[in-house]
């Protein structure tokens, strides 16, 4: 009773998001990319060893169990919004006015994501402008609010198969929650 829509309701939001998304001026801009369609931290190792402060520390991911093509834009998305990771143990709720990174965290972030992609693409560092690192976090924010739908939805689909202690329904319907009334990003 608790979940914020009825199986029916659902698809309709599904349907809703390809709308929104499927103007030509968003997904023309958008990149289908390999993606990691779960990074929340738990899926991201790193060292220290050898960084100084003004090095950039390097990352690998781990578990690509949901690996496939999909638009970096939503893999970006979810990153940001896994930030947050899992319930709080004592209240048993997301925290996104606390744990969703700042705009300031995002744009730094994305300045080096694109640094990186120039650096992969041409084999030259080469910063990005601020016009590109505002028009990709743009796009990212069209897509905030497809990670919550999609695993608000999985989240009640394991409810009924996983045999993991967890309480799937109520992180469900959080994410729809978050998913029908996001924290202003």
């Amino acid at each position: 009773k608790a979940i914020p829509f009825k199986k029916s309701e659902l698809a309709i939001e599904i349907d809703k998001m390809e709308e929104l998304l499927g103007g030509k001026d968003i997904l023309a801009k958008s990149r289908i990319v390999f993606s990691h369609n779960d990074l929340m931290p738990t899926n991201i190792i790193g060292g220290l060893e050898g960084c100084t402060s003004t090095d950039a520390m390097e990352v690998s991911m781990i578990d690509y169990e949901y690996g496939d093509w999909n638009y970096r834009e939503f893999d970006l998305a979810n990153h940001f919004g896994e930030f947050v990771g899992l319930p709080d143990q004592e209240t048993g709720k997301l925290n996104y006015d606390r744990y969703y990174p700042s705009k300031d965290l995002r744009l730094k972030w994305l300045a080096e994501y694109l640094k990186g992609v120039k650096k992969f693409e041409t084999g030259r560092e080469k910063n990005a402008s601020e016009n590109e690192i505002e028009e990709l976090h743009d796009m990212i924010k069209r897509f905030n609010p497809l990670p919550h739908l999609l695993w608000g939805i999985w989240s009640l689909i394991q409810s009924k198969y996983s045999d993991i202690d967890f309480d799937y329904i109520d992180y469900g319907m959080q994410r729809l929650v978050q998913y029908i009334e996001p924290v202003s990003y």
